[in-house]
């Protein structure tokens, strides 16, 4: 990686890094040393569980000092930073200690590749730091000796893994391992990750490997049909396939885990959620929603599908496990690394020029989201000028859309939402919060009211004076008192049972805003029909009245929805 023009020896160097699922698995090493696999493999970065990795010089310490997640590192993962940070050094030529600062968001020792995003964000900020001048495919090669999945990390989207030339040993077969990325034309997947448990597992990734290359029967015939799910996982990236993309990867990922459980003694990571989550992938399938599983090494489940579909299929997942923790990925942008250089009193995250790896000294450049910014430093001969990044520290351009901005927000803040509007959901899928259901078929029209035999209308009293004789008997005397107060409001526009807009805006003669019409407009909103609806019941109640019928609650329901669509459709109703 180019070291930016003018950088003291002290600037601190903070790279960003994200984890990657693989699609086709690698299980297995032929050498320990090198971190060299004994197969290819293939993956696709994820854009969620950033890992954000500082490495700052410090001349005068007389050790490396190692920070994870705000608590100083001890044991195993102290030895694996250190034993990585010599390595840097000895191809730097230097001696000087590093101080290292790393937060990781994603759940640690879960089965969700965290060490390929810490150390694939460790050798981009370390190999800035130390000045090695290391292209794409030497951070690569650089990452993976901290962790072999952290060599894929260092790309967006999806990269092959080369195992290298299977005869080579040394430095021949460091030089032929290392990933690339790898096109897909036409795809737009996301990956719905369920985590199951995101605790400590019972037996680490290295200790499942050593035993199940040395002891299982099934791998050797896995690792052979593991070649042949890469070469056609590419051609099926190639042409677009999502459906041969997402059946590859389930089958791989299931021989994986037999190998696992044919071991001695058997290495199970799967548990009862876990095949709760698969079943409800089978039916996803049944249902015609192109859903696929897989899983490293670990309970938790990955489910490759089409974007459109990643709501629907998180919350299918949500509903199998209420207790798992459901969101939505997509691929990461491209590069999946990059770094941003910081002097000793400006080390604040979000501050700074940031470039890629491989970009050009001094300019400046950002990628953010595939797109090239110019910003930060100043331009090669004056490296102490800060150019603006944002609006607000004086930028000409234009402002930000506000879901940009918000995007951005969420970013620096480690939470993330995919790309295409997708949100993360990783809090609540319960049922109440899953998406509306479809509105309920219309009601059926009531049966045709029979004639009337009533006399004839020219000697029938007004409709509103035969519903106001033939009303019930009303409630005590205290109570109309009560209510014929609320009545007098709802007239004069005020708080009553009925609405206000009914009492003064009725047409003359029609009795609307009298006692058997006010009980009526209550009746109306009972129904949830407003005040337009209330006139309407009173109108239904009364033609019913005149024709001699009586209507139950759910007739009059169905003849005032059916009145208010054929009258008034814009209305309340």
């Amino acid at each position: 990686m180019p070291r930016p023009a003018g950088a003291d020896a002290a600037a601190g160097v903070t790279a960003v890094a994200h984890p990657n699922i693989a699609l086709v698995k690698y299980w297995g090493k032929r050498d320990e040393g090198l971190i060299l696999p004994w197969t290819d493999s293939l993956s696709m970065t994820l854009d969620v569980f950033p890992t954000t990795t500082r490495v700052r010089l410090d001349g005068a310490a007389g050790r490396d000092e190692v920070t994870l997640g705000g608590v100083p590192a001890t044991g195993e993962a102290a030895r694996r930073v250190t034993a990585f940070l010599e390595l840097v050094r000895e191809r730097a030529g230097s001696t000087r200690r590093a101080v290292v600062d790393s937060r990781n968001t994603v759940p640690t020792g879960a089965g969700l590749a965290s060490s390929a995003s810490g150390f694939a964000a460790l050798a981009v900020a370390a190999a800035a730091a130390y000045g090695l001048e290391l292209d794409a495919t030497g951070l690569s090669r650089l990452a993976r000796r901290g962790s072999g999945s952290a060599s894929r990390s260092v790309f967006g989207g999806f990269a092959v893994w080369h195992a290298g030339p299977a005869g080579a040993t040394g430095a021949a077969a460091d030089a032929g391992s290392y990933a690339e990325p790898v096109p897909a034309a036409g795809l737009d997947p996301a990956l719905v990750v369920a985590v199951l448990d995101a605790g400590p597992k019972t037996v680490s990734s290295r200790e499942a490997m050593r035993r199940t290359v040395d002891t299982s029967p099934l791998y050797r015939p896995w690792a052979d049909s593991s070649r042949a799910d890469l070469a056609d996982m590419r051609a099926a990236l190639e042409r677009g396939d999502l459906e041969a993309v997402g059946e590859i990867a389930e089958r791989n990922a299931l021989g994986m885990h037999a190998t696992m459980l044919a071991a001695r003694p058997a290495v199970r990571y799967l548990s009862p959620a876990t095949v709760t989550v698969l079943d409800g992938v089978l039916q996803l399938r049944r249902e015609g929603i192109a859903a696929y599983a897989t899983m490293d090494a670990g309970p938790n489940v990955k489910v490759l599908c089409r974007r459109a579909d990643a709501r629907r299929v998180a919350a299918a997942l949500a509903e199998t496990v209420p207790s798992a923790r459901v969101l939505v990925a997509g691929p990461a942008p491209v590069p999946g690394c990059w770094t941003r250089r910081t002097g000793p009193a400006d080390d604040r995250p979000g501050r700074g020029g940031r470039r890629p790896h491989g970009g050009t000294p001094g300019t400046g450049q950002a990628v953010r989201r595939g797109r090239v910014r110019r910003g930060g430093r100043g331009q090669p001969g004056d490296p102490g000028r800060r150019r603006p990044l944002h609006h607000r520290h004086g930028h000409r351009h234009t402002r930000q859309p506000r879901r940009i901005r918000r995007l951005q927000r969420l970013r620096r803040a480690g939470e993330f939402r995919a790309p295409g509007g997708l949100d993360p959901l990783t809090t609540d899928h319960s049922p109440a919060s899953s998406p509306r259901p479809p509105p309920p078929p219309p009601l059926p029209l009531p049966l045709p009211l029979p004639l009337p035999t009533s006399p004839s209308p020219a000697t029938s009293p007004p409709p509103h004076r035969l519903a106001l004789a033939q009303r019930p008997p009303g409630p005590p005397r205290a109570r109309r008192r009560r209510a014929g107060a609320g009545r007098a409001r709802a007239c004069r526009g005020g708080r009553g049972d009925s609405g206000g807009a009914a009492g003064r805006t009725g047409p003359a003669g029609t009795g609307v805003g009298g006692r058997g019409e006010q009980r009526a407009a209550r009746g109306g909103r009972k129904y949830g029909l407003g005040s337009s609806g209330a006139v309407t019941v009173a109108a239904v109640d009364a033609v019913a009245a005149f024709c001699g019928v009586e209507l139950s609650a759910g007739e009059r329901y169905r003849l005032a929805m059916l009145a208010c669509a054929r009258i008034d459709p814009k209305g309340s109703g």
